[in-house]
């Protein structure tokens, strides 16, 4: 990776080897133009409301999987 590109890492590493785990990595906006996990970190209302969006879409499809 370009020393000019930011890196990021969570813990969702530590549940990928887990039978039966969702992990999910999600957030809203974009990690470098939101200046994600440093001074001045922002997020658009826009992107808020998509994020929302996005985990209750998600929330809806692991509860449909797990009742299946």
């Amino acid at each position: 990776m370009p020393d000019e590109e930011p890196a990021f890492t969570c813990d969702a590493i530590w549940a990928a080897d887990l039978p039966d785990a969702f992990t999910v990595v999600l957030g809203p906006g974009d990690l470098g133009a939101n200046r994600a996990h440093a001074e001045g970190e922002f997020a658009e209302l826009a992107q808020l409301e998509g994020f929302a969006s996005a985990v209750a879409r998600l929330l809806v499809a692991f509860a449909r999987r797990r009742c299946a």
